[in-house]
């Protein structure tokens, strides 16, 4: 239930509360009046009225559906069915009173990008202030991508977890391979299911975008265009998480040799040296990466992704300093559409 909406289910469990206060109410009512005591069958009457009215109460509160961000709505039916249960007329009313104050938390969102901010605020050395913040570069694209479906994967609501399911086929394969391995985790059977179809549907495209990359080479083993299809293919493949760490090297090594391939057509291509140094960084092959970074900027300057390479394997191999210089020899050169990798190269500079 979303503050001041007042939809059917909302006014459904509110006619709910209403009879259980009635039931709960009318029956103390005569209990007292006619100072009932066991084992009178009125006795027995009115409890058993009581425990309805507690439990339609209980059920009104459920139905309300509201978030309590890590509880379960039947956690919270039966938490009033107990209470009311328990202190009848004013256990109900206790609950009314929690139940309206947690429907008007709004709850706050995580905010990735400012929380690290804050976190590296502090005055550290050169080395740790560097090593902290390309932790954060390395994570805050990811997180500022997929964090509000991350969110909606945590709600109790079974419809919203599966919509969010649903437009994962949005997300980049590799962040949405990542939310579908969490989703089979879930406690729900209907969820596991679409999960585990997500990452076969996943899968097959990968598997289907490299076949028919494959057949464009087959055709056209010159033709640098196909070539590269290919390798972007099998780097997709390997960085979308899917496969198991010795199947995900062999894609990464058939990526890396098909960049290769491009090169020795005599296509000095700077996103293929690009790719080719990202991929040798994963490989940690520091040296071979930097010599394809140094070739883009020897080409293109003002490349964010080759200085930012160059920048990394500087921080992979200890020379912080000269990680830091660079920082701020690049600085002007990245615009500011760029956002958190901008702000993050801003504050190495600073």
């Amino acid at each position: 239930m979303q503050k001041g909406s007042f939809t059917g289910r909302t006014l459904l469990s509110i006619f709910m509360g209403l009879i259980g206060y009635v039931l709960e109410t009318w029956a103390i009512y005569v209990f007292v009046k006619n100072n009932v005591q066991a084992p009178d069958v009125l006795f027995f009457f009115l409890i058993t009225l009581h425990l309805i009215g507690t439990a339609v109460f209980s059920l009104g509160m459920y139905v309300a559906g509201v978030n309590y961000r890590f509880s379960s709505p039947w956690n919270w039916a039966i938490a009033c069915f107990t209470v009311g249960g328990v202190f009848s007329v004013a256990g109900l009313i206790g609950m009314t009173g929690i139940f309206i104050f947690l429907s008007r938390i709004t709850w706050k969102k995580s905010d990735v990008f400012d929380d690290y901010k804050q976190y590296l605020a502090y005055d550290y050395k050169p080395e740790e202030k560097f090593i902290d913040a390309y932790k954060l570069l390395e994570t805050v694209d990811e997180e500022l991508d997929v964090r509000p479906i991350v969110d909606i994967l945590g709600e109790n609501d079974v419809r919203l977890r599966r919509g969010a399911i649903s437009i994962m086929g949005g997300l980049p394969k590799k962040d949405a391979a990542r939310l579908l391995r969490m989703s089979l985790q879930d406690n729900n059977v209907e969820i596991r299911f679409y999960a585990a179809l997500g990452l076969s549907k996943i899968e097959s495209e990968l598997n289907n975008n490299i076949l028919m990359a494959k057949k464009e080479v087959d055709r056209d083993p010159a033709s640098s265009s196909a070539r590269l299809s290919l390798a972007n293919s099998y780097a997709e493949y390997y960085e979308s998480g899917i496969l198991d760490p010795v199947t995900a090297n062999y894609y990464m090594d058939l990526a890396i040799n098909e960049y290769y391939k491009i090169l020795d057509l005599g296509a000095e291509d700077i996103n293929v040296l690009n790719s080719i140094g990202n991929l040798e960084v994963q490989k940690k092959n520091y040296e071979s990466a930097l010599l394809k970074f140094r070739k883009v900027c020897a080409m293109d300057p003002y490349n964010v992704f080759s200085n930012v390479g160059v920048i990394q394997i500087y921080y992979e191999t200890g020379r912080i300093e000269q990680a830091i210089e660079l920082s701020r020899n690049i600085i002007d050169r990245i615009p500011r559409t760029m956002g958190p990798m901008r702000s993050i190269i801003e504050y190495w500079s600073s």
